[in-house]
């Protein structure tokens, strides 16, 4: 039975926004707590639907939708739109035709694909079996090296995986991530160490499933690259994998990525699905703020600023009629100004041109 409209119920972020003053520092960094937001869609009293959206510490924010009626997946995705006000982000299997018509109707678009591959341990196999250790370079577990080197490493590597620029990690979360028992495993996340400098080259790191391994990260610094530090890494931690009778990893690779997807190729592995990474570009400038409620708003104008002390529900109203880039005209009480202004929300002060 169809039933309109479909309520929606807000259940909340989880997490704390962060919340950052302005510092003279030039080596500030802002980490974006990993936090999910969940919405309910109703039938009655009925729960019919759920929508659940997570920020990545690259600022992205990643949606799933469940539906039991149909109806529900739509309103399900624009309550998400409405309320974070910043692009959207979903992925879905290749061969899922479905999922790609529900998230096409609700307005995304191809971002980027992925391979899915089995990667075999056996040396035989991956050809790794003459993998030696270049000169001056150790191999450390990932437990036994500083931990904030270890996280400045990771998210040099990660800078370098398509879809993954901008991350940063916030240093609770990522030792609690890190090393999770269920998936932390000493034998199989090393560190490549230089023995002179100590200086971090690169690491791989596969992380227990009870599924299937699967290998997260193999990556090797700029000044340390062309020296075979990446198969030998490679080589250590499938030998241990090897050994306990594990005949295979799960890996990805980007399909634009042509070193990445050779280099599965030159290991033995088989390609055994993919996926397709979705976009919904916000209506707003996404890059003012980080869209938690409509109650704060930020106005931009160059070349100078001027702020305001407090909420401004005028504003946000007006905004959400009409937030983009361009609008010529904007009231915000008895204050008034021409040009062009960029409008986007945050979780901070409004501010405005003079």
């Amino acid at each position: 039975m169809r039933r309109h409209p479909v309520p929606i119920l807000r259940c909340g972020i989880r997490a704390a926004a962060v919340v950052s003053g302005l510092m003279a520092a030039s080596d500030v960094r802002i980490a974006r707590l990993m936090r999910v937001a969940a919405w309910h869609a109703l039938s009655g009293a009925d729960v019919v639907g759920e929508a659940n959206a997570m920020l990545r510490p690259d600022r992205r924010w990643f949606v799933s939708v469940d539906t039991w009626i149909a109806d529900s997946f739509l309103p399900l995705v624009s309550a998400v739109a409405d309320d974070l006000r910043q692009d959207l982000y979903t992925t879905v299997d290749e061969g899922d035709e479905a999922e790609l018509r529900n998230w096409g109707a609700a307005g995304f678009t191809v971002l980027r694909r992925e391979h899915h591959y089995l990667v075999p341990t056996a040396p035989d196999r991956t050809r790794l079996a003459g993998a030696a250790l270049p000169a001056g370079m150790s191999l450390v577990s990932a437990d036994a090296v500083d931990e904030y080197g270890l996280r400045m490493l990771d998210e040099a590597l990660r800078h370098d995986v398509p879809g993954m620029d901008g991350w940063i990690n916030d240093p609770q979360e990522f030792r609690e991530h890190t090393f999770d028992e269920r998936r932390f495993d000493p034998a199989t996340y090393l560190v490549a160490v230089d023995d002179v400098s100590q200086a971090f080259a690169g690491l791989a790191r596969v992380w227990n499933r009870p599924r299937q391994p699967r290998l997260d990260l193999v990556g090797v610094t700029s000044g340390y690259r062309r020296r075979g530090l990446a198969k030998m890494l490679l080589a250590a931690v499938f030998a241990p994998l090897r050994d306990r009778g594990i005949g295979e990893v799960a890996a990805e690779a980007d399909a634009a990525s042509a070193a990445s997807n050779a280099l599965f190729s030159r290991l033995g592995a088989r390609r055994v699905g993919g996926s397709i990474e979705l976009v919904r570009r916000a209506a707003c400038c996404p890059d003012l703020g980080c869209a938690f409620g409509d109650r704060w708003w930020h106005l931009r104008r160059s070349p100078r600023w001027r702020s305001y002390a407090g909420p401004i529900p005028a504003a946000a109203e007006a905004c959400s009629r009409r937030s983009r880039p361009g609008v010529s005209l904007f009231e915000v009480g008895d204050e008034r100004w021409g040009q062009p202004v960029a409008v986007g929300s945050c979780g901070g002060p409004a501010v405005g041109g003079p």
